[in-house]
């Protein structure tokens, strides 16, 4: 049973809204990080794939043959080189773009490890922040 001194504990204020909002927002945030994490680790892996194949053909081919390589919507002659260039280019960008989102992502969590310690303390149980 809540006492009179629970209920006006309780009570929302304006800052109180601000941080719940706030932490709804990082919330979201996190899980498109996740996302996107998600994404660049599987393209990452089709990445490092895809130079097996040029490697071999480097082996199997004749000197100064070219390989097709997609291109936006079209296939271009590039030399093997040229080829595992511009995969090992792509390879280091989204390296960086995932080392970029996991940073941030940490940062979200830890904000949201901190607002919701903050919540909790002074609301308890009358409030959830907790995924279902």
């Amino acid at each position: 049973m809540m006492t009179k001194g629970d209920e006006a504990e309780s009570e929302v204020n304006w800052e109180d809204q601000k941080q719940i909002c706030r932490f709804s927002q990082l919330n979201n945030q996190y899980h498109d990080l996740g996302d996107r994490i998600e994404f660049l680790q599987k393209l990452i892996q089709q990445e490092n794939d895809s130079l097996l194949p040029i490697d071999d053909f480097e082996l199997l081919g004749e000197e100064g043959e070219s390989v097709r390589c997609l291109v936006g919507e079209i296939f271009s002659h590039v030399t093997v080189d040229e080829a595992k260039e511009r995969v090992n280019r792509k390879l280091r960008e989204d390296t960086a773009q995932l080392h970029e989102y996991t940073s941030k992502r940490d940062e979200v969590q830890r904000e949201m490890a901190s607002l919701k310690g903050t919540l909790y303390a002074k609301f308890k149980n009358t409030i959830n922040l907790e995924e279902d």
